[in-house]
């Protein structure tokens, strides 16, 4: 009974885990205005299997993930609901020496910037990422 209760809870995690993905997918392609069909064809799966991640009733492969993530013109990695499930106090705030900041290293400037995009909802998410694809995209 115990470890039927166990992979009960762990498969009801993976099935939140699932539909947390699958709602940042749906989110996107409905801001987008696409269709579950088009999205489908477009990337060659079916659109009953899609669907099935959308709903999270599955989980894709990270190769359909990426390609789906590539389509939809977010980063893999937006797809991830760890960033948003983090904890606020899980990274340790700007490190200071003194009184003063000390010069902040490229990974202090990473987590920092993660810590920051977690806090913003969905909708400034995607502003920040439209923002930060247009500054890479500068001549």
């Amino acid at each position: 009974m115990r470890g039927r209760f166990a992979r009960s809870a762990q498969s009801e995690r993976s099935g939140t885990y699932f539909a947390q993905i699958g709602s940042r997918i749906r989110a996107r392609r409905t801001h987008l205005g696409l269709s579950i069909n088009s999205v489908a064809r477009d990337l060659g799966i079916g659109a009953d299997q899609y669907l099935l991640y959308e709903t999270g009733a599955k989980l894709a492969s990270e190769l359909v993930l990426t390609r789906i993530a590539e389509y939809l013109g977010v980063p893999a990695l937006w797809l991830s609901p760890n960033l948003a499930l983090k904890p606020p106090n899980a990274r340790k705030a700007m490190p200071r020496l003194g009184g003063r900041y000390r010069v902040a290293t490229a990974e202090d400037r990473v987590n920092y910037l993660i810590d920051t995009f977690c806090k913003l909802d969905l909708e400034g998410q995607q502003q920040v990422l439209a923002v930060a694809g247009a500054l890479a995209h500068q001549e």
